[in-house]
């Protein structure tokens, strides 16, 4: 310790010059500071040319696309054929195949309509027959009925209209109408059953034909037919 006062003692005394005492020191390294470092310089070929430098775009996450509604499915009625009744075999009863007065009978149409149609008829039917003339043959008459095609309501026979006939008398025709078929509007769907008989001058029968039932259809234009 005495050393250490008479050294101190002795450096005053020698002059007022400070010796360099930093050795004394330990050594603190340099504080680093930060130097924003260059992007090196790219030398381009010729023709060349820099690459566009792609930012990053934040990506929106998409949202969910609700799936398609289903479409429920639509139906449309077709109208279906109800079963039609079964007709009663004709009666044969006292028909004459042997010698026939009527050689032909036909019809223009097999259909006739009624109602609001909007002309889409037809709305008149043809009766044309021919006849091998009996003696006595005066009259060729047309008697008609209705049957319901799903129940068994049937009309009362109607008509003995008097059919029209040329000067020889062999062809006989008439047309009828809806007017013509008694309370037809009874009939949503029905047959419009026929017969035709032969008289003579008083009315009474020399023949008569086959009642023929399924042959014409009454049809109110209101009513569904399925197609085809």
């Amino acid at each position: 310790m005495k050393r250490i006062v008479s050294a101190l003692m002795l450096l005053l005394l020698t002059g007022c010059a400070m010796p360099d005492l930093s050795y004394f020191l330990q050594a603190v390294p340099p504080t680093a500071t930060a130097t924003a470092t260059s992007s090196p310089t790219v030398t381009l070929a010729p023709g060349e040319t820099r690459a566009p430098t792609d930012t990053p775009t934040p990506t929106d996450v998409p949202s969910e696309t609700p799936a398609p509604a289903t479409a429920t499915a639509s139906f449309t009625r077709t109208p279906t054929k109800r079963p039609t009744i079964t007709l009663e075999a004709a009666d044969l009863s006292g028909f004459n195949f042997g010698s026939p007065i009527f050689t032909s009978i036909l019809v223009s149409t097999d259909t006739i309509r009624w109602g609001a149609c909007g002309g889409a008829g037809p709305f008149e039917i043809k009766f044309t027959v021919r006849v091998v003339r009996p003696k006595g043959l005066y009259y060729v008459l047309l008697f008609m009925r209705l049957q319901d095609k799903y129940t068994y309501i049937r009309s009362d026979w109607f008509g003995g209209a008097i059919m029209n006939t040329d000067k020889n008398k062999v062809v006989y025709t008439y047309t009828i109408t809806k007017d013509n078929i008694t309370n037809y509007q009874d009939f949503d769907e029905a047959w419009l059953q026929y017969q035709v008989v032969a008289a003579d001058r008083y009315r009474n029968v020399l023949g008569s034909s086959l009642i023929y039932q399924d042959k014409i259809n009454l049809i109110h234009c209101a009513t569904p037919t399925p197609g085809s």
